[in-house]
């Protein structure tokens, strides 16, 4: 059984924050258990495009900061980095916060720009892929995805965030692809998220998104902070925490027909299904 642990907090204000992280990872071994020092550690959030903190379509910059602060304390280097699907990098890096976290923190502030491609195993659908260079530059990556809802695969989640590792201008063909075939694209978040192999995922549910995500959706209050070393085991446990099936979010669908589900268990306080 793989733990992913959940953890309450009231708002995004840095102590409060800094309090429920301290408190989520220490089940799991603390940040030290996923960070070591003299590494390079990418913080992946989701920065689909230029939209403000309030809005809920991006990961809140307060758990950013603080994930950060945490990689640094330890002696390693974070690393902030995204390809948004949606506007230029450096309106993005503003808009959203992370300019001024990178600032705040001395982060190292990235647009996963560069492709590379990626032979993938003899197990995968996809022979090849496209993916960030900049991904396999890293010691580690911590994986920082919001929960909201979204028109094509349900929900985002960890899995999802990771899409953010192709480079921007190539997720178009992909999403017209997947416009027609909806398997397709999950078994390709999937086998995304299988290659990059995030240390460590910690999912921003203090705010979601509901309604008609990912961009344009209503923001709801959650209360929560998620964290697991296995991306699968943490979207596994947010949609049966939503009281459904597994199988209503295609990853997961995929994952499950591949043998690749994996069991989980949740520690901490469960996300309120009102």
């Amino acid at each position: 059984m793989i733990p992913v642990v959940s953890i309450h907090c009231r708002d995004y204000a840095l102590a409060e924050v800094r309090k429920a992280v301290e408190e989520v990872l220490e089940p799991l071994g603390g940040i030290e258990a996923f960070v070591k020092p003299g590494q390079r550690v990418m913080l992946k959030p989701n920065l689909l495009r230029a939209s403000s903190p309030e809005k809920g379509v991006t990961t809140h910059p307060a758990l950013v900061r603080v994930l950060s602060e945490m990689v640094r304390d330890v002696g390693a280097r974070p690393v902030i980095a995204d390809s948004p699907s949606l506007g230029p990098w450096i309106l993005v890096a503003k808009t959203t916060g992370m300019a001024e976290v990178a600032k705040g923190t001395g982060a190292e502030l990235l647009n996963l720009d560069r492709a590379v491609t990626v032979h993938t195993p003899s197990e995968f659908s996809f022979r090849i892929l496209e993916l960030a260079k900049e991904v396999f530059e890293v010691d580690c990556i911590i994986n920082i995805p919001k929960l909201k809802t979204h028109s094509m695969t349900l929900l985002t989640l960890g899995v999802k965030n990771l899409f953010g590792c192709v480079p921007g201008f190539r997720k178009s063909s992909w999403h017209l692809k997947a416009g027609t075939d909806r398997e397709f694209f999950a078994a390709l978040l999937l086998e995304i998220s299988l290659l990059i192999k995030p240390s460590l995922t910690v999912l921003d549910a203090i705010w979601g998104m509901e309604g008609n995500g990912p961009t344009s959706g209503n923001p709801r209050f959650v209360g929560r902070i998620l964290a697991s070393a296995d991306p699968l085991a943490l979207d596994r446990v947010v949609v049966e925490a939503l009281g459904l099936e597994p199988d209503s979010l295609p990853t997961l669908r995929v994952a499950r027909k591949r043998g690749l589900l994996p069991q989980a268990t949740l520690i901490g306080d469960p996300l309120p299904l009102d």
